[in-house]
């Protein structure tokens, strides 16, 4: 099973993603679960930390973001859906479309276009999750929550339009998908975590959402459907592929 999880800056996307981990653990104590984080590999510290004297132009930053999604692609999420494992990825294409789209106002066509033609177009099926999880919360207490959080990273530092650029587009892209689930690899269910409240209140509610997910992700109940098998193959072909480059 294949999980994206969502938000923008202080709605509590990591932390979502930890606490889903440990409960679909919980749940599933004999399955295999992976929790990945976008951008990642040799580039992530450049994309967010910018070493002093490091210049990076908004059109350098979202091709830098194209070539983290495809290297954690290759080297973190193909292999462990190959082994079977379920996994979380924490951001993904929605984010780049949200901040390079809509926060560096790129364009979301040009942004979408360019990770069709380097992302989406290059890996198929393999990457079309049957989660895409929200994490939401309102702006107050995101902002809030970075004012408390210090030690900012450069796309945290951005400012409060610049994250309201993020949250239109992560809004509309969240509202696509719930209306239209299905596409041409299969279907992607919607879920959305609201995290206005207390620790306790998110942490009952993933509890309450990995319960649902467990029994499909318990080893030995393999789905067996043609989309299913057809993925894994895709998977193991494309690995195939990239491996003897």
């Amino acid at each position: 099973m294949f999980l994206i999880v969502e938000g923008v800056d202080g709605a509590g996307k990591t932390l979502a993603s930890k606490i889903l981990k440990e409960r679909l653990q919980l749940h599933a104590p004999h399955s295999e679960i992976v929790n990945c984080r976008a951008p990642d590999g040799p580039i992530r510290d450049v994309l967010l930390n910018r070493p002093e004297g490091t210049i990076i132009d908004h059109q350098t930053e979202l091709l830098l973001f194209a070539t983290c999604h495809r290297w954690l692609l290759i080297n973190k999420v193909l292999p462990a859906l190959d082994r079977g494992a379920t996994v979380i990825l924490d951001r993904f294409t929605d984010s780049t479309i949200s901040y390079q789209g809509g926060g560096r106002e790129l364009g979301v066509d040009v942004v979408h276009n360019l990770l069709q033609q380097l992302v989406f177009d290059q890996f198929g099926p393999c990457i079309m999750p049957d989660y895409r999880i929200y994490v939401e919360a309102a702006e107050d207490i995101r902002e809030a929550r970075l004012a408390e959080r210090g030690n900012l990273d450069h796309m945290d530092k951005q400012g409060l339009e610049f994250r309201r650029r993020n949250q239109h587009v992560m809004e509309n892209q969240a509202n696509w998908y719930e209306l239209y689930p299905n596409h041409r690899f299969g279907s992607t269910k919607v879920a959305r975590i609201e995290n206005n409240g207390t620790l306790e209140e998110l942490e009952q509610y993933i509890d309450s959402f990995a319960r649902l997910l467990a029994p499909e992700i318990q080893t030995g109940n393999v789905d067996i459907s043609h989309e299913a098998v057809s993925r894994r193959i895709e998977i193991r072909e494309r690995l195939a592929h990239f491996r003897k480059q």
